[in-house]
């Protein structure tokens, strides 16, 4: 009913299901099914917590991982913690 069109759009705003139901006066159950029953319309949540790497560097680390600098994807991460700004210099030759 109106209940799975108001629980939809306040899930669509990245509420947990908990909050959702609190929100509208329901079961947390039935906020669930509706997320379940209309999941591909509903964007996913990343998860976890945020990259501590940001999309240039993990590009500059695939490049010299590919490139054969880095032996190991242990390495790459050992070389972008010592020198960080050496590495954004050499992301641009």
């Amino acid at each position: 009913g109106s209940s799975n069109v108001s629980s939809f759009k306040v899930i669509r705003e990245g509420q947990s299901t908990h909050q959702v139901a609190k929100r509208l006066d329901i079961c947390h159950n039935s906020v669930r099914r509706t997320l379940m029953r209309n999941k591909e319309n509903v964007p996913k949540k990343p998860g976890g917590r945020p990259r501590k790497l940001d999309e240039n560097m993990i590009n500059h680390l695939k490049l010299n991982l590919k490139r054969g600098v880095f032996k190991s994807a242990v390495e790459a991460n050992k070389g972008s913690k010592q020198d960080t700004n050496n590495a954004y210099f050499h992301l641009n030759c």
